[in-house]
């Protein structure tokens, strides 16, 4: 939905990579009036990604691991959501990228409904619905 919009809104932008562990697809359909950059990479692995941080003036970062396994993979939540999302901090520090939108995942927003956390409670479920602002600005 941010490449749909970048593309749509944004006439600032004159490319947008896409960092993701396979190849881009425009899933959603969507016209294609700049470039898309496919960088395939894993941000637990963040010199494969340095390729992507370079010269961009901002970087979006939705990636993220959500788990409805019982029980979770912790070992795992934390080295793709915490130590990956460190990694992309670092890389845009060390690249000089002046901007670094992070859209989290819905696995902060949960509150164990039960003790040990089979159920969830999401908190501020509003948030997700929020409609894409008309004003570009």
């Amino acid at each position: 939905h941010i490449v749909r919009e970048l593309q749509k809104r944004d006439p600032g932008v004159t490319e947008i990579r896409a960092l993701e562990l396979h190849p881009y697809r425009n899933r959603l359909g969507h016209d294609i009036k700049k470039p898309i950059v496919s960088v395939v990479a894993d941000i637990t692995e963040p010199e494969s990604c340095r390729t992507a941080f370079q010269d961009v003036s901002c970087v979006f970062h939705c990636a993220a691991l959500v788990s409805y396994n019982f029980p979770a993979d912790t070992d795992r939540l934390h080295k793709v959501n915490v130590t990956g999302t460190q990694n992309v901090i670092r890389l845009c520090q060390e690249m000089g990228v002046p901007r670094l939108v992070f859209t989290s995942t819905s696995e902060v927003t949960l509150v164990p409904y039960f003790q040990h956390g089979f159920f969830s409670a999401v908190v501020n479920q509003t948030e997700t619905k929020a409609a894409c602002p008309d004003d570009p600005s």
